[in-house]
């Protein structure tokens, strides 16, 4: 389908937003408009990374009023014309994140086992007919670079996934934290992001406890600390700075 007009941006939950290094920067600059949205997100700590450091994930068990914040970026190209634009992005952007197929082949593709690129829709704007042809794209492109269907276990326990069936995010559409971006946000067609896959020992969501532990030891990314000076957060911010405070004193 070609002529689709649609305007895009992505949404931003972590370190994606502020880290420094693996080209991340020289992405944001390249290819994302510098004006930020700042909006309502259920994000949580989430998955323990290779060195120990809880990061950020989505979750479904996170009531309206426990939302945190992350940020929307609209793209630069000001519009999506066709599949290949489209695909064009979702490829920087999940090159940015690491998803790569090998350190020797660093490929960009769309999924691997512990993170995917997935997209959400702007119900005011897109029609149906754009939207079926998105998706069905959007499907054929992860089949390809990861054919097994895990798209269920996006979660912890007896919680709901945060992918549909079709690797679209499974959330409508967010609201900005300042009624004045409610129009630039609304004048989106469509986010995409990239969703890592929850993971812990415990296999549950790190008690404050963890986390608090994971932060104490994280001298290098400081993650928790850098979330924090961008204003990322989570409904868990307050507690666990009320244990870092505790610990310290």
């Amino acid at each position: 389908m070609e002529n689709l007009n649609l305007t895009g941006g992505v949404l931003i939950i972590g370190s994606l937003y502020w880290d420094k290094e693996n080209n991340r920067p020289e992405w944001r600059e390249k290819f994302l408009m510098k004006n930020d949205i700042k909006v309502k997100i259920p994000i949580r700590y989430g998955r323990k990374s290779s060195n120990d450091v809880f990061t950020m994930v989505f979750s479904k068990s996170i009531s309206d009023n426990n939302f945190g914040t992350g940020y929307v970026k609209q793209l630069k190209r000001t519009k999506i014309n066709n599949w290949n634009d489209l695909e064009f992005e979702v490829l920087k952007m999940a090159k940015a994140e690491g998803i790569r197929k090998t350190i020797a082949n660093p490929i960009p593709i769309f999924k691997k086992e512990w993170c995917t690129m997935s997209i959400l829709f702007n119900p005011r704007t897109i029609n149906e007919e754009k939207k079926k042809f998105i998706i069905e794209e959007w499907i054929k492109r992860i089949e390809k670079d990861y054919p097994e269907n895990d798209n269920a276990n996006y979660k912890f326990g007896n919680e709901e996934s945060v992918l549909n069936e079709n690797y679209t995010l499974n959330f409508d559409w967010f609201q900005p934290t300042d009624e004045k971006d409610l129009d630039q946000l609304n004048n989106i067609d469509f986010l995409i992001c990239s969703v890592t896959k929850q993971k812990n020992d415990t296999n549950n969501y790190p008690t404050t406890k963890e986390i608090v532990k994971s932060i104490k030891n994280d001298n290098k990314r400081y993650y928790f600390k850098n979330n924090r000076k961008y204003n990322i957060s989570t409904f868990e911010d307050d507690k666990i700075l009320e244990n870092l405070v505790a610990l310290n004193s």
